[in-house]
């Protein structure tokens, strides 16, 4: 027997054949450490006062429940102005999708879902809002699904539609282990079938999120986290579903989880220590810096150059000119001593650096082309 069975005699013996607490546990000696508190504090209860609150309480509540405004239910005020209450229904939605509506890819989704919202809003707001806890067989179910379906319909990125596809999916595994405490298998098996299909296609959505090139690593922390949570859920309560819908909700977490480790965007490459082109010491041909023209020794062949005649005054080089017999030779016409290094006197280096010969050649100098000093005639 059932601890609440057990408790349930012991309580019977007690009212109706004034039994003790000692007669109950010596009958029951394996359940004596659970069974004699729940007894005991049954006693004090049974024994506690009864407490009944005074005419004067009674008459001050109802006086302050009387002026409480009296609630209205969804179905009377659709009832007293259902367009009006459609309306602001409608411009409540307007304002989720209006961002939505400015973009034009997002047109056929609100095509697909502008009926679902036409719909639900005919419903009403309230009935929407008690559909979210109603399981499969409730008239509220399906109203719940359409919810479910037009969120889908007007999620904006990639991101928001698979995790409305992660919530969805712990809902139905929920709404699974709920159905299975009630007996019924076959809805419990169908719920964890679309448990299945709800995870598959939010690993599906993060697939196209990696195909375009971006990084789901946060939307991919938060399944492997569900997913851990769900398996521990389905650890303690697991025993409640059928062993086939166990088997496959204990399976698709697996398997989701090793799909998921294959499909992790790798990192971008660091850069690692390469050999990074830094200027080499290539040899480069230097042009050596041009100078200036500098008087170089540029060996030149040694030719007489001849120079040509130029105003410069030369110096009187001793050389015998024939002089015509004078009647009477001057003391100053005779040979006087030149100083001899005036005619072999080396140019001086010129700008153009050619060197000047250094053998003394004597150039011979044509008696027109210079000017011979003449000796002084000698006057009769």
């Amino acid at each position: 027997m059932s601890l609440a069975s057990v408790l349930d005699d012991c309580l019977r013996d007690i009212e109706v054949n004034s039994a003790t607490v000692e007669d109950c546990l010596e009958k029951h000696p394996h359940l004596r450490g659970e069974l004699e508190p729940l007894l005991r504090l049954a006693l004090r209860l049974k024994s506690a006062p009864d407490v009944k609150p005074s005419p004067a309480f009674k008459q001050a509540t109802r006086e302050r429940l009387l002026r409480l405004p009296r609630p209205v239910t969804v179905e009377e005020r659709a009832a007293e102005a259902p367009w009006e209450n459609a309306l602001r229904q409608w411009a409540r939605w307007r304002q989720r999708v209006a961002l939505t509506l400015r973009r034009p890819r997002w047109q056929p989704a609100l095509a697909r879902a502008i009926p679902l919202l036409l719909a639900l809003l005919l419903i009403g707001g309230g009935t929407v809002y008690a559909s979210a806890d109603s399981l499969p067989g409730s008239p509220l179910y399906p109203v719940k699904r359409a919810v479910e379906r037009t969120r889908l319909l007007v999620a904006p990125t990639l991101e928001s539609r698979a995790q409305l596809h992660l919530e969805f999916a712990d809902k139905r595994l929920a709404e699974g282990i709920i159905v299975a405490r009630q007996g019924k298998d076959d809805q419990a098996n169908q719920l964890v079938s679309e448990y299945e299909r709800e995870l598959h296609t939010a690993l599906s959505t993060i697939e196209e999120m990696i195909a375009q090139g971006r990084s789901p690593a946060q939307l991919s922390a938060q399944l492997r986290a569900q997913l851990a949570s769900q398996r521990r859920v389905l650890e303690m309560t697991g025993g409640q579903l059928p062993p086939e819908a166990l088997e496959i909700a204990l399976g698709v977490a697996q398997r989701i989880e090793e799909e998921l480790a294959g499909l992790e965007m790798p990192a971008p490459p660091t850069p690692t220590p390469s050999p990074i082109l830094s200027p080499t010491p290539t040899v480069t041909p230097v042009v050596p810096a041009t100078r200036p023209p500098e008087p170089t020794a540029t060996p030149l062949p040694l030719t007489p150059t001849p120079v040509p005649p130029t105003a410069t005054p030369l110096v009187p080089t001793p050389t015998r000119t024939p002089i015509s017999p004078m009647p009477t030779p001057s003391p100053t016409a005779t040979k006087t001593p030149r100083p001899l290094t005036a005619t072999p006197t080396p140019m001086p280096p010129t700008a153009t650096g050619t060197p000047r010969p250094l053998t003394p050649t004597p150039t011979p100098i044509t008696p027109t082309a210079t000017e011979t000093p003449q000796p002084p005639t000698a006057t009769p």
